[in-house]
């Protein structure tokens, strides 16, 4: 089951969520105030695979998310949704390991926000099927060469 938290004004969630509904195994929270889906993620680290976030939030700015996300969580995966996606704002973004493939601009269509979800979710599960793959076999056989 992958969880997903959606952070962004209630206007872009409704029109965004409803192909969020069909993936399976998806569960997805939305807060619509930075600051407190910020205490949210605190509160229960690991909770969830992946967040979205927009520049509609209130209480904290976009960027402000996504650098404590990022300082908090390396490993987390961020989907940002912007107005307008500036030059400055994606190099801004970068520095906080947000890839241009990540940026979505408002408005976009459902279907592009939960492919990318979706896409985004799978890719990372296949990371650790191959992460646990490579362990396991490391201790099977340890670098000596003996089998154990």
């Amino acid at each position: 089951m992958s969880r997903v938290l959606i952070v962004e004004d209630p206007l872009t969630v409704m029109q965004l969520s409803g192909p969020l509904m069909d993936i399976p195994d998806l569960e997805f929270d939305v807060f619509s105030d930075g600051r407190e889906a910020m205490d949210r993620v605190s509160i229960a680290p690991g909770t969830f695979d992946l967040v979205a976030v927009g520049d509609g939030v209130s209480g904290m700015a976009l960027i402000e998310c996504v650098a404590y996300l990022r300082r908090m969580f390396r490993e987390l995966l961020i989907v940002v949704l912007v107005s307008e996606d500036t030059e400055d704002q994606i190099l801004e973004l970068n520095t906080h390991g947000i890839r241009r493939a990540h940026v979505l601009v408002k408005p976009t269509t459902p279907d592009r926000f939960s492919e990318l979800i979706a896409g985004m979710l799978e890719e990372d599960r296949r990371k650790t099927v191959e992460k646990r793959k490579r362990k396991q076999e490391g201790k099977q056989h340890p670098p000596n060469g003996n089998v154990q």
